[in-house]
């Protein structure tokens, strides 16, 4: 089984190297979407984020899975701001914190977060998508909606 073989390499690249956030972070992300052993893959991006506190990436996953595993705004908020910390031009810190600002009734915030992602990744359909999607739906502007379509 794949999984079973995976997981192996992850358990072997571990013993070799135990405190490498990226291993650690990317274990995580395998424990999460391969077998969705969530209180595991916590632990995983828990120590991942103590090895490296700065490691963007590693922020902007544990964020991601606070907001759509554990349902956590609060906390996903907390860890996409320290994404941005980490890596200012982050497209998961740029968009998470826009997607926290909107849910917290500050449209003003989250358009400029928008802005930025989409001038700091000007060719990523993400970025686009989303700024387009608030513009339409939040600002009612479709004109300006479709430049970025």
């Amino acid at each position: 089984d794949d999984k079973v073989s995976a997981a192996k390499h992850f358990k072997r690249a571990l013993s070799l190297v135990p405190e490498d956030s990226r291993v650690l972070g990317e274990y995580a992300t395998f424990l999460e979407a391969a077998g969705g052993e969530h209180d595991e893959a916590q632990n995983m991006y828990q120590k991942a984020i103590a090895s490296d506190p700065n490691n963007a990436g590693v922020l902007g996953r544990y964020a991601e899975f606070l907001s759509r595993v554990r349902k956590d705004g609060a906390s996903s908020s907390i860890f996409y701001q320290k994404c941005h910390d980490a890596d200012p031009k982050s497209i998961v810190g740029l968009l998470g914190l826009a997607a926290s600002d909107l849910a917290a009734g500050n449209p003003d915030a989250a358009e400029a977060l928008l802005r930025r992602a989409v001038q700091e990744h000007p060719e990523d359909p993400t970025a686009l998508g989303v700024y387009a999607n608030f513009l339409d739906c939040q600002k009612g502007d479709r004109s300006g909606a479709k430049e970025h379509y």
